[in-house]
C-alpha cells in the first residue's frame, strides 16, 4: 500500500457528525475502496444502534462515485437546486452456490443544506431502527475564515460551501492512486490458477453489508470524537451537540472549542 492510500484511511478525510444521543460519540463517515469500487461508510458509534459495530454501507462503482462528486459539487456551487438523493443496492448475502442474487436496497445518502446555507450529507440504513447520521461542513478548529471587514467568522454558508468543495476535491485528487493500489491487493490476494487454496477472506464492511469500516471495503473501526455542526474539515476529538464542554474560540460564542454552533472540543487528533 502507497503513502497516498494511507492518507485516505487517516481520520483526516474523515466527516464526524451529530452524536445520535447525548454523551454518545459522534458518528463517523469515510470514504472505502475495495478493487474498482469506491463509496461511503458510516459508523454509528451509537449504544443504541440496533446493530452495533456494523457499518452503514453505500456502495458505489468507480464511475457512479466520480457522478456522485460531479452532481455533490454542482449543487454546492449553485449550478443546480436540486439536493442529492441515492438509493444504494447490493446482491443478496449468501445465496445459494449456482444461483444468482437479488438486488436490494441496503442504505440511502442525502446531500442538502438548511435555512443558513450549511451543507450536509445524511446517511441512513433501510434497517429504519438503525440511527440516521447527519454530517454537516462548517470551520476547521485549527484555521478559522474570518471576514476582513469586521474580524468576525464569514457566514456559516460562505464557509460550508468552501469546506465541501474541499472534502470532495480532495479525495477525487488521490482516488486514483487508491483504487490502483487496492486493484493491485485484490489480484495479489487471489489464489493462483489451478491452485486450491481458498481466497483470503476480507474483513468487515464489504457490498454485502458486513462489519467494517476503515477506509477500504476491509475494516478499520477507527473511532474518534468530533462535534456536530462543521470541523469536517478534518480530524477527531471530543466534542459534543451545541454547548457541552469548554475551549475557546467557538464559532458561535457558546463555549465550545471552534465547533459550528458551540459545543465540545472538536479538536482535530492524529492519525488513525
Amino acid at each position: 500500500m502507497s503513502e497516498v492510500s494511507k492518507i485516505l484511511r487517516s481520520s483526516k478525510f474523515a466527516l464526524y457528525g451529530k452524536p445520535a444521543n447525548k454523551g454518545e460519540g459522534s458518528p463517523i463517515l469515510k470514504v472505502n475502496v475495495y478493487n474498482t469500487n469506491v463509496g461511503l461508510s458510516v459508523y454509528t458509534n451509537s449504544d443504541n444502534d440496533t446493530d452495533q459495530g456494523k457499518w452503514i454501507n453505500a456502495p458505489m462503482s468507480y464511475r457512479n462515485f466520480i457522478m456522485f462528486a460531479k452532481a455533490f459539487v454542482d449543487f454546492v456551487n449553485g449550478v443546480t437546486a436540486e439536493p442529492l438523493s441515492l438509493t444504494h443496492y447490493s446482491s443478496t448475502a449468501n445465496v445459494p452456490e449456482g444461483e444468482k442474487g437479488q438486488r436490494e436496497i441496503v442504505s440511502y445518502t442525502d446531500v442538502n443544506s438548511d435555512n443558513d446555507g450549511v451543507f450536509t450529507i445524511t446517511m441512513r440504513s433501510v434497517d429504519q431502527s438503525r440511527p440516521i447520521c447527519s454530517f454537516d461542513f462548517g470551520q476547521d478548529y485549527w484555521s478559522v475564515f474570518n471576514d476582513p471587514s469586521t474580524g468576525e467568522p464569514h457566514a456559516p454558508s460562505k464557509v460550508s460551501r468552501y469546506a465541501a468543495l474541499a472534502w470532495i476535491e480532495s479525495i477525487i485528487a488521490i482516488l486514483p492512486h487508491v483504487v490502483s493500489d487496492s486493484v493491485v491487493e485484490v489480484a495479489a490476494s487471489k489464489p493462483a490458477e489451478g491452485s486450491t487454496a481458498a481466497p483470503q477472506q476480507s474483513g468487515g464492511g464489504n457490498w454485502k453489508g458486513n462489519n467494517g469500516g476503515g477506509n477500504n471495503w476491509k475494516g478499520n473501526n477507527n473511532g474518534g470524537g468530533g462535534g456536530w455542526k462543521g470541523n469536517n474539515n478534518g480530524g477527531a476529538g471530543g466534542g459534543g451537540w451545541k454547548g457541552n464542554g469548554g475551549g475557546n474560540n467557538n464559532w458561535k460564542g457558546n463555549g465550545g472549542g471552534n465547533n459550528w454552533k458551540g459545543g465540545g472540543n472538536n479538536n482535530r487528533g492524529g492519525e488513525r
